[in-house]
């Protein structure tokens, strides 16, 4: 960022100081300390008030190929996000109020010259850290305990989130053209590896047990893991960034934060050792026991998701793998053959699981499948 950019958002944030934080606000002179996420420019400015002194975040939004701040303000595309996230964000603080252990981060103003968000700064702490804490040879209880509550809350607040923004509408699985979008996932894997398709028939079966299954649809927060669920020092959680999508099945966003352990780079490079296995079904039954109130979840249209979302994880990161700027040539080709071998069994196993399940009549037929949360 050049230090003309800088200034000009320095100047911009300070004339909206009595706008946003009231007269007698003032922003501290002193260049603030700035962060480059893969999504996002953040810059935080040290606001004076009357009573004491806070911390504001400008984010600016960008896409993963922007280098530049200067590309990230003049997108139109970004433009859209922001005033999205503007009005997604308040909307879910709007949700969790008076939900005592539920909090969000509203936004205070936008700036949209700069496409930036301003908001408020939380102490907080991601609750992808906790992860790091379990080993691979021994599960420490105590560090557990201490996870699962906090879990257990990332289920119950994306069901808030869905109830905030449902619609009436259940639409069955052939209708969301599921399959089709597989379909076009597996072709694009099968540039980078030909094995890939030999998955398409173990999904087609799987699909064949769901296909009629009505889910519910609201919207999505779209990139609900746990690098995006954060955990405050009074124990409140709260999510981050989200990728919103208008209308989807809910199982999206419950299949993103279901296999976010099985699908980090770190447990792919370990060939799954870094999360215990032990810990996969308590870790599963935490966040569906928060989210599933007083309802039943398809357990084989669940699986379905997860194994989907297995399958764009891998893609992801072969995407990674083909840039030069990520490894050696030589390098990406062994990584390669390493990503896939992990993901194959990885999605097996998912799919595994919902033909399991499905044979085992734990699914819900369309008439009785129960929504997680009224539409109304």
């Amino acid at each position: 960022m050049s230090s003309n950019e800088l200034q000009n958002l320095t100047d911009a944030v300070a004339h909206q100081m009595s706008l946003v934080f009231g007269e007698g606000a003032n922003l501290d002179p002193a260049t603030p300390a700035g962060l480059h996420r893969r999504y996002s420019f953040m810059f935080h400015y040290r606001i004076k008030l009357p009573d004491g002194t806070i911390k504001s975040i400008i984010e600016i939004p960008r896409d993963a190929w922007m280098k530049t701040l200067h590309e990230a303000i003049s997108s139109d595309h970004i433009r859209g996000i922001i005033t999205t996230e503007f009005e997604v964000l308040n909307a879910i603080a709007d949700a969790v109020e008076g939900e005592p252990l539920l909090c969000a981060i509203r936004p205070l103003a936008i700036l949209p010259e700069f496409n930036a968000v301003v908001m408020d700064n939380v102490q907080m702490r991601l609750l992808k850290t906790s992860l790091s804490r379990f080993s691979p040879s021994r599960v420490n209880s105590e560090h557990w305990k201490q996870f699962e509550g906090p879990l257990e809350l990332a289920g119950k607040l994306l069901r808030v989130i869905h109830s905030r923004f449902a619609t009436k509408q259940q639409e069955s699985l052939e209708s969301l053209r599921v399959l089709e979008n597989l379909a076009e996932s597996l072709d694009a894997l099968g540039h980078h590896d030909r094995s890939s398709n030999e998955l398409l028939h173990p999904f087609i079966d799987l699909y064949e047990s769901v296909k009629s299954l009505r889910v519910p649809l609201a919207g999505l927060h779209n990139a609900y893991h746990l690098g995006n669920v954060f955990v405050t020092p009074e124990g409140k959680v709260g999510t981050l960034d989200p990728n919103w999508t208008a209308s989807g099945s809910v199982y999206v966003d419950l299949a993103c934060i279901i296999s976010y352990p099985q699908t980090r780079r770190v447990q792919v490079l370990t060939q799954g050792l870094r999360f215990p296995s032990s810990l996969r079904e308590p870790y599963e039954t935490a966040l569906l026991r928060g989210y599933f109130t007083g309802s039943q979840v398809s357990y084989p249209v669940l699986y379905f998701y997860c194994a989907t979302a297995a399958l764009e994880k891998w893609r992801y990161i072969e995407d990674l793998l083909r840039d030069r700027r990520e490894l050696p040539r030589a390098g990406s080709w062994a990584a390669s053959r390493w990503v896939r071998h992990y993901f194959h069994g990885l999605i097996r196993q998912y799919l595994e699981q919902g033909l399991k399940a499905s044979a085992s009549n734990r699914q819900l037929d369309d008439r009785e499948h129960l929504a997680p949360f009224s539409c109304g």
